[in-house]
């Protein structure tokens, strides 16, 4: 007796229980996942019916029968209560009579998994399209000195920057292709961590921008008013930091082969040795000396290597060779490291809106949103692109835009932002291991896309309010 009144009683009590937490969680939280609210409205049915059915007396000389008013008045208890906090799903819930009609998990993975492939099928194909197609042009850039041409104009713009006119290479190879191609030249070189920290900013700011934009215009951004905007926000940042970071030996003595000697040309010419004789006379040399000093056997070797330079296009053929079989490989990596992780993020976004998680990771990350000038909704989207960045993620962001669960002014907003600050995982972190300081290229960047957003916002509000006026004046 005294254990099915046991029972009976822990059962009781696990249906108040249970629906209390309920309530409470509710009350304090607001909208709770939909797995929670299934697995209360379960649990406190089951309690009831247990009640109800059950075959020992919980006192004696009381029938079951006698216990089920006691059943009924809990589950009309708990009803009430409901319908209190508005909570008419909770009710539907509780007097389902099959609590194997409520959906399980694993159909709602499932669902969940359906609803994505066609869209994300679709978004993924035109992603590829445009890595193909890039990585095409870069490859003809490569195979036509197109890359170390553009640097060698760019170089002394370099030295504005505290950096060495080789490193416009470094800076031209991440901005068409990826922070891969940039930290191989990178590395390669003798820089500085405060060099390679302001390089990082140039690049991460505007790395692989022919992809980034094709999928920031795709969710409705302007392409020439992003291209604009992170070069020069990239320039920016990188002067600023030139005149901030604190210059060492090092610094100076790598900067004195680029700056130095243009210095020291312009403070040696008023002491009476004329720089613009000093030309002439190294041309003077140039040009004579082979018709005073070299002898007459000088003249087959002279001859000997004009003969031999036609035989340099038999040569680069087997370099165009070995760069075709690189971009297959490399392409081939790529495409298939965009498919994992397009579908996978796809699906797992999707999964975390079913489940609610995204709503409370959005309550988590308001605050900081909003310093930046971005509504909470965005939360999910930041958060992808400042793991993984704006070209794996934008099969994220298209699905985001397609469902209409972001308008296009949020778009635009987030778009400001994580175009200077996105990849901030294994991006910052590969330019961290080859020297650079990792929190100066995050926290420089953060305070860029602030400016960048709020200033968008400024702007956006200007207009609206022009476009008022100009209203009123037409009527």
């Amino acid at each position: 007796m005294r254990a099915a009144s046991g029972r009976i009683l822990s059962d009781q009590w696990c249906a108040i229980i249970a629906s209390l937490l309920y309530l409470c969680r509710q009350e304090a939280i607001g909208k709770a996942s939909r797995a929670w609210k299934y697995s209360c409205a379960q649990k406190c049915l089951q309690c009831l019916k247990r009640l109800q059915s059950a075959e020992e007396p919980a006192e004696p000389g009381k029938t079951a029968g006698e216990r089920k008013p006691l059943a009924e008045s809990c589950g009309a208890s708990v009803l009430r209560a409901t319908n209190e906090f508005g909570m008419g799903r909770m009710k539907s819930e509780i007097l389902n009579e099959n609590p194997e009609q409520v959906t399980s998990t694993k159909e709602r993975l499932v669902k969940c998994v359906k609803e994505v492939l066609p869209s994300t099928t679709k978004t993924c194909i035109w992603l590829l399209k445009i890595t193909i197609g890039v990585s095409v042009l870069i490859l003809f850039m490569r195979y036509f000195k197109i890359l170390p041409w553009l640097s060698a104009t760019l170089g002394p713009l370099f030295n504005h920057f505290g950096l060495p006119g080789e490193a416009a290479l470094a800076y031209v190879s991440g901005y068409f292709v990826n922070m891969y191609a940039m930290l191989a030249i990178a590395g390669s070189m003798d820089l500085t961590a405060r060099a390679i920290t302001i390089l990082g900013v140039m690049s991460l700011c505007s790395h692989n921008m022919i992809t980034e934009t094709a999928v920031q215009g795709k969710t409705g951004a302007n392409p020439v008013r992003v291209v604009i905007t992170r070069t020069l926000a990239g320039f920016v940042l990188a002067f600023v930091l030139n005149l901030i970071l604190p210059l060492s030996q090092s610094d100076i003595a790598m900067l004195g082969g680029a700056v130095g000697e243009s210095e020291a040309a312009v403070a040696e010419a008023p002491t009476g040795v004329a720089p613009a004789a000093e030309a002439p006379a190294s041309e003077a040399r140039i040009t004579v000396a082979p018709a005073t000093v070299a002898p007459a056997a000088e003249a087959p070797a002279t001859v000997a290597s004009i003969t031999v330079a036609p035989e340099a296009p038999a040569a680069a053929q087997p370099l165009f060779k070995e760069l075709v079989v690189e971009w297959c490989y490399s392409t081939l990596s790529i495409l298939v490291k965009m498919t994992l992780l397009i579908y996978s993020l796809a699906i797992l976004q999707r999964i975390l809106s079913e489940f609610g998680v995204i709503r409370w990771v959005s309550k988590f990350l308001k605050p900081l949103l909003l310093l930046f000038g971005l509504p909470a909704r965005c939360s999910f989207l930041w958060i992808v692109a400042n793991i993984l960045g704006i070209a794996y993620g934008g099969a994220v962001m298209m699905e985001e835009v397609r469902a209409g669960k972001l308008s296009l002014r949020d778009i635009k907003l987030v778009n400001q932002h994580i175009g200077i600050s996105h990849s901030n995982l294994e991006d910052l972190a590969l330019v961290a291991s080859i020297g650079g300081i990792w929190w100066v290229m995050l926290l420089s960047r953060w305070a860029g896309s602030f400016i960048l957003v709020w200033g968008y916002r400024a702007e956006m509000a200007i207009r609206k309010k022009l476009l008022t006026l100009q209203t009123k004046t037409t009527l």
